[in-house]
């Protein structure tokens, strides 16, 4: 029974209103009101439910809060597409940086990779969600996405060793972008490394090169080679060998991403001077240049520079392979939505690209 009201005492409409709030949210979801269409009106949903206009004030302008329904002035109320945190997390795919957004969205390879993953969760129809910390991803992994209804998990690399070791465990599918993922239990889409150098390596040899250097990079994150750069040192290596290159005709220098490396200048100084340089980066081709220019040699005359890098357009015309790294995001996606039974890793396969720093050896003076 109804406890009467004290005099001066406002009505308590509070779970009246609510339990119609939730009523209609049920009915929202189930499309019985399609996103953007109109619903009834507040005296229509007042003689449904059998309540005040206040009641059904109380309750649509909870839902207007929670984005569940558009209300303007002497306009019908519209169905939106507020949804619940659950229904949104439902199928999405999170993407985990270790980097900041803003260095993943210049232009050259990050920027590539990103477009291929938003293009790919598009088609997917899925939603993505973006982890995103200076450093923190770099060395701990988020192990509570395991009791969210993900879909999976895109890492965009290079990562320690030690931190995709854990991500092994995680229980939820994970892919591994633009790092080789061999020796890991997680997807992985990387480029063809080893073809690709030892390709670019053969060139070189048939072209009449026989002084050629390798630069590899170092990366500060992980604080060791890049894996991929392993992958096309062993590739450049094994080109140097087939052709018959002696140990001492072929060299592998190790530098980081700066403007100017210590070890580049080194390889502009050694003698007897090396005609062609492979470098495994576009950053490193760009230092080479630098001290080669310093020392007072042109590119490709006295020295031919060949480079990894992406099929966008790079600084300057460089010679050497050249990777769609929006397939990388593409492909990394549609991993996640066929769900495959065994583990995958992906090669990605590069292009030669001719270029204007790839010529023959100099002449002997």
């Amino acid at each position: 029974m109804r406890q009467p009201k004290r005099r001066g005492q406002a009505p308590d409409f509070t779970s009246r209103h609510s339990a119609i709030a939730r009523d209609i949210a049920r009915r929202l979801a189930s499309g019985e009101w399609p996103v953007g269409n109109r619903i009834p009106s507040f005296r229509q949903f007042a003689r449904g439910y059998e309540v005040s206009l206040g009641t059904i004030q109380r309750a649509l302008g909870a839902l207007k809060t929670e984005g569940r329904v558009r209300i303007t002035p002497d306009r019908p109320t519209l169905a939106a597409l507020g949804a619940p945190l659950s229904s949104v997390m439902e199928g999405a795919i999170a993407l985990v940086l270790g980097k900041r957004l803003p260095v993943v969205l210049q232009p050259g390879l990050y920027e590539s990779i990103w477009r291929g993953i938003v293009d790919g969760v598009a088609k997917a129809d899925s939603t993505l969600i973006i982890l995103q910390h200076a450093n923190r991803w770099q060395h701990e992994y988020p192990a509570g996405l395991r009791h969210l209804p993900l879909r999976g998990l895109l890492l965009l690399g290079p990562l320690p060793a030690g931190l995709l070791k854990q991500y092994e465990a995680l229980g939820l599918p994970v892919v591994l972008l633009d790092q080789p993922g061999a020796r890991f239990r997680l997807h992985s889409v990387t480029v063809a490394n080893h073809d690709a150098a030892s390709d670019a390596t053969s060139r070189l040899i048939a072209r009449g090169h026989r002084q050629i250097a390798f630069v590899r990079s170092v990366v500060g994150s992980i604080q060791e080679i890049d894996p991929d750069a392993k992958e096309r040192q062993a590739g450049f290596a094994a080109a140097c060998k087939q052709a018959g290159l002696k140990q001492s005709q072929y060299r592998v220098f190790s530098a980081g991403f700066g403007d100017s490396s210590a070890a580049v200048q080194e390889l502009i100084r050694s003698t007897p001077r090396f005609t062609a340089v492979l470098t495994a980066s576009d950053v490193h081709a760009k230092q080479t240049a630098g001290a080669a220019r310093a020392a007072g040699l042109s590119i490709p005359r006295d020295l031919s520079v060949v480079t990894f890098g992406s099929s966008l357009p790079l600084s300057r015309d460089w010679s050497g392979p050249r990777v769609d790294f929006e397939e990388f995001g593409r492909i990394g996606v549609e991993i996640l939505r066929r769900k495959p039974r065994t583990i995958q890793h992906v090669p990605v396969g590069a292009v030669w690209h001719d270029g204007d720093s790839f010529g023959p050896p100099p002449r002997p003076s």
